[in-house]
C-alpha cells in the first residue's frame, strides 16, 4: 500500500505478508528515513501512519487468540447482520491490540463486517468503524471487498476515512511487488 495523500504522509509505503501459523510480517517505508523498517508483532494498537486506525484494526486477527460469542441479529443499512461479540483470550493479546473486546456486525449474505466497536481494557467504547461500499471482486469465490472505511475516536472526536477509488481482481502481480526493495521505490 502506498500512500499519495494527504501530504504529510505521501510517499509512506506499507507492506505486510500474511502468515497463517504466525503473525504476519508487517514493514514500513518513511520517507523522511529513507528506507523501511520492520514492524514488531506486538505493535498492533499503534497508530496506523497517523490515523484513528490501529496496525491491528488493519490486519486481519488472529480468530484463535479471541473468545467469540453471537449475541444477537440486526439490521445495519438495510443489510442483515449477525453481532458478534469477541474478547481477547489472554492478557498478552490484549495489551499487543488494546481492547478489551470488540463487537462486529457481519452481514449475513456475504459475510463483510458493517460496523465494528472497540473498547478499551476499561469497558468503555473507544472507537467505531463503519464500512459501506462493499463490492464483489471474485463472483467465483464470493470475494468482496469494502470500499469505504471510517473509524471514529469516541474517546477524542477525531476521525479518520480510508477510500478505495479503484479494485481489480484477479490480477497477475509479480513477486519483487512484495518486498522491502520495491517500498522503498520512489
Amino acid at each position: 500500500m502506498k500512500f499519495t495523500s494527504p501530504s504529510d504522509i505521501k510517499g509512506t509505503a506499507f507492506l505486510q505478508i500474511e502468515h497463517i501459523e504466525a503473525d504476519d510480517d508487517e514493514w514500513i517505508y518513511l520517507p523522511a528515513l529513507g528506507k523501511s523498517r520492520r514492524l514488531v508483532a506486538n505493535n498492533k494498537k499503534d497508530s496506523f501512519v497517523g490515523s484513528d486506525f490501529s496496525y491491528g484494526d488493519i490486519s486481519l486477527p488472529n480468530v484463535d487468540l479471541y473468545e467469540h460469542r453471537l449475541v444477537g441479529s440486526e439490521v445495519i443499512d438495510n443489510h442483515d447482520c449477525y453481532e458478534v461479540e469477541s474478547i481477547p483470550k489472554s492478557d498478552t493479546t490484549k495489551n499487543d491490540i488494546g481492547y478489551g473486546r470488540k463487537l462486529t456486525w457481519l452481514r449475513k449474505d456475504n459475510f463483510l463486517e458493517t460496523k465494528v466497536e472497540y473498547y478499551d481494557v476499561g469497558n468503555q467504547l473507544l472507537k467505531t468503524q463503519t464500512v459501506t461500499g462493499h463490492k464483489l471482486l471474485e463472483p467465483d469465490t464470493q470475494r468482496w471487498i469494502a470500499l469505504h472505511r471510517q473509524m471514529v475516536n469516541s474517546q477524542t472526536g477525531h476521525k479518520t476515512v480510508l477510500t478505495f477509488d479503484e479494485v481489480q481482481a484477479p490480477t497477475s502481480v509479480p513477486e519483487d511487488l512484495f518486498t522491502t526493495h520495491y517500498l522503498e521505490r520512489e
